[in-house]
């Protein structure tokens, strides 16, 4: 691959919702094939890093780091989700789950902030990570390794508070391999610890209680100015019939 062929990365800044989106979607598909010399093509070859405590700078520093993150983190999925935009930085939170080499299972929540060159490559990441413990029972993310499914739900719907609240009766099937292994994702190398079954009594796709109503700046940004046109078209208007005399009584 040539020198000019690994700098140009598009979409290239300013970014728009839609390619800051689509940025945030090759990051997570790339960051999911936990290929550490592929995903290092996405950085200048002098990006800084700050990864928690960690700084580094550089690809082959990148490349040493991630090799390091996935060889302790196995089984790795990841979820990435825009959070914000302007110009050529993009804000972005994440979820992702793995186990350590005792089987020990963790949720890691965390946000970045990135910051890109005029060619798509990303020159700034500054990562803040929180890793909390679960049980093997209460992971989420169970999609062939790889790339997440299109259709695969993302963390949450802030813009319209939406999530699905289930009532149903549970029980726990012990004995039974054939079902443990009809339920377990394909190709999956691992033992299912046990088997719930639950029958549905009652569900509902919309429980805003708890969720608070966030939009994309982009989204404010768009009403607002559209707001803003009707009011001057508005004062236009008024002006006019004043001008005109029709607008004294």
């Amino acid at each position: 691959m040539s020198h000019k062929s690994e700098s140009h990365r598009p979409p290239l800044p300013p970014f728009t919702r839609e390619t800051a989106a689509q940025k945030v979607r090759m990051a997570e598909d790339a960051w999911n094939s936990r290929d550490p010399a592929r995903v290092a093509l996405a950085y200048t070859p002098d990006s800084r890093w700050r990864n928690c405590a960690e700084s580094l700078q550089g690809r082959e520093a990148i490349e040493a780091f991630l090799t390091r993150k996935w060889k302790r983190e196995l089984d790795y999925r990841l979820i990435k989700e825009l959070w914000a935009f302007h110009e050529n930085r993009i804000a972005a939170r994440f979820a992702y789950e793995w186990h350590d080499d005792s089987a020990q299972w963790f949720r890691s929540y965390g946000n970045e902030n990135w910051e890109f060159d005029e060619h798509g490559p990303m020159r700034v990441r500054i990562a803040s990570i929180n890793d909390m413990p679960i049980k093997e029972g209460d992971r989420k993310y169970f999609w062939p390794m790889g790339r997440r499914p299109d259709d695969h739900p993302f963390l949450i719907d802030f813009a319209y508070r939406r999530r699905v609240k289930i009532w149903a009766e549970a029980r726990v099937v012990e004995g039974d391999e054939a079902l443990a292994a009809q339920l377990m994702p394909h190709d999956y190398k691992a033992r299912a610890a046990q088997v719930m079954l639950f029958k549905v009594i009652a569900w509902d796709a919309n429980c805003p209680q708890h969720i608070p109503q966030r939009f994309e700046a982009a989204d404010v940004a768009s009403a607002l100015a559209e707001r803003e046109q009707r009011i001057e078209a508005l004062e236009a208007e008024i002006k006019k019939l004043r001008d005109s005399g029709m607008g004294h009584v």
